[in-house]
Parts: C-alpha cells; sequence; structure tokens
C-alpha cells in the first residue's frame, strides 16, 4: 500500500479540504490551536516518519541490522546533529538558509518519488526544488506577518520587512502556484507521471494551496507535514522495504 494507491489519499484530501473549510469559518478557533495541534503532529506523525531512518540506511547500504550497524549509524546521526546545532548558535543565516533548502529538496523528492526521472538528474532536482518551494514558501510568504516573528528571533534582526512581503504575497503566489503547475503539465507530456498522476498533482495542489491561505501559518503546515509528508513518507518507505525484504516489519 502506498499514499497515492490507497485510499489514505483521499481520506487526507478530505480532511485537509474541511480543514481549510474550518479555517474560513472559524479562524480564531484555527488559531487557538495551532500550536497544541504542531505539536501534536510532530509527535504523533513527525517522529514515527523519521524512526525508520536507520532502516533506509540499512536498506541503501545492503547492510543487516546488528550491534555494529545500529552503533555507526546513530554515531554519525548524533555528530551531524550536534554539528548542526554549533552552527545554528554560531551562524543562524547560513543555517536558517541551509535548512530551508534541505527542507524543500526533502519535500519536493518525497512527493516525486514516484515519477519516472531516472534519466533526467537535472530535471528531477528542478522539480523538487519546486514543489519543495512550493509547499514551504507559500505559507511562509502568505503569511509573513505570522512568520516574521519567528524568523527574526531565531536572527536576533529584521530579515525583510513585514509590510513590503504582504504587498508581494499575491503576484509572488501566483507565479510560483503556476510555475509548479506548469512541471506537473510537463511531466505528463514527457510521459514522466500518467494522467491519472497528473490530476492527482493538480487536485493536490489546488487543496494545498487552499489550506495554506484560508489556514493560520502553523495549522497549514503542520497539517502539510503530519498528512502529506511525514505519512506518505512512511507508507511508502514501509512499502520498498517490504517489497526488498518480505519479512520486513515495524516491530524488528
Amino acid at each position: 500500500m502506498t499514499f497515492r494507491t490507497s485510499l489514505v489519499y483521499g481520506a487526507v484530501a478530505a480532511l485537509t479540504t474541511t480543514i481549510a473549510i474550518l479555517g474560513i469559518l472559524n479562524p480564531e478557533l484555527m488559531s487557538s490551536i495551532e500550536t497544541v495541534l504542531l505539536i501534536s503532529v510532530v509527535l504523533i506523525l513527525g517522529i514515527p516518519h523519521g524512526a525508520v531512518d536507520h532502516l533506509i540506511f540499512l536498506h541503501v547500504s545492503g547492510k543487516t541490522f546488528n550491534k555494529a550497524t545500529a552503533l555507526r549509524f546513530f554515531s554519525i546521526y548524533l555528530i551531524v546533529v550536534l554539528a548542526y546545532a554549533l552552527l545554528w548558535t554560531f551562524f543562524p543565516l547560513i543555517s536558517l538558509i541551509s535548512f530551508m533548502l534541505i527542507s524543500v529538496y526533502h519535500f519536493g523528492q518525497s512527493n516525486y518519488e514516484y515519477a519516472e526521472l531516472q534519466n533526467h538528474p537535472v530535471w528531477r532536482n528542478l522539480l523538487y526544488l519546486l514543489w519543495g518551494s512550493f509547499v514551504l514558501l507559500l505559507p511562509i510568504i502568505w503569511h509573513y506577518d505570522q512568520a516574521a516573528p519567528i524568523i527574526n528571533g531565531i536572527l536576533n534582526r529584521e530579515l525583510f520587512d513585514i509590510e513590503w512581503v504582504m504587498s508581494l504575497r499575491l503576484p509572488f503566489v501566483g507565479a510560483l502556484f503556476s510555475i509548479v503547475l506548469f512541471s506537473a503539465v510537463a511531466l505528463m507530456i514527457t510521459d514522466s507521471i500518467s494522467m491519472q498522476d497528473f490530476v492527482r498533482e493538480v487536485f493536490s495542489l489546488i487543496v494545498l494551496a487552499t489550506l495554506f491561505i484560508c489556514t493560520p501559518l502553523l495549522v497549514g503546515f503542520a497539517c502539510y507535514f503530519g498528512l502529506w509528508h511525514s505519512l506518505s513518507s512512511v507508507l511508502d518507505q514501509v512499502n520498498v522495504l517490504s517489497e526488498s525484504d518480505n519479512t520486513f516489519n515495524l516491530k524488528r
């Protein structure tokens, strides 16, 4: 079972649409629960999403799980986390930019994992960056009045003028949506995705754009990160691992 070929996709799209409608009808309610919602999503779906990282490492490296491979993986993992924490302390702007670039690529990669792009690495990476920019930058730019205090708090200074960014949000979002939509058309024309996948991509763009615009910043991101990214990634990862190992299960 994968995210795109299962009933999970329909349920996620329906729930996302419902949340967007609630954002229109009762914005005060959405604002009052956004922090709790984000924390809950990270704990319930975000952590399990990252909990299979060691299994992906074993799958890619072709190694079996034992104490030695576990120690190697978690040692490298811990060193990277500590090094990045130091980078945030001394170079917050560079760290923020690198974090956003990594996130953009990761989000795009998880969305287009199914597309036939193995022979087109440049085009593939560009698509990843475009889709990832859509889901990360759209809510930030559209709700920059909410995002600015978070960003400025991280950097200890004002990055952009709020009124200036808010004045440009409509043309920016329109251009970003159009570019990502055009990229989906290009994928269909080049037979990288099927017509059914193309329709699903367009529908997803519309649903997510509506969600990001109609709900507060953290509500929209929590819904995307939990339902569209983490849940779909876990299902796809389990599917890949199961195909390569018939004895695979999440308990081992």
